[in-house]
């Protein structure tokens, strides 16, 4: 189970980061390689935490829900 929970974190950061990257660098005009490099991160952590956020909403087992209320 913790290989699976590995695997879907892997996936979700490398479609984080490769969403930002299209969106930085063929959608925008941006000159400077830093603020570049700054904004794909920025974009990239936040398309990374409403990805987790809506995976674990979406996978995580109803009875669990019960058990934390």
């Amino acid at each position: 189970m913790t290989f699976l929970f590995i695997l879907g974190l892997a996936l979700i950061v490398l479609f984080s980061f490769s969403v930002a990257c299209y969106f930085v660098y063929f959608k925008t005009s941006i000159g400077s390689s830093a603020v570049k490099a700054l904004i794909t991160f920025v974009l990239g952590l936040v398309v990374f935490v409403m990805t987790f956020a809506i995976s674990i909403i979406l996978v995580w087992p109803p009875y669990l829900w019960s058990i934390l209320e």
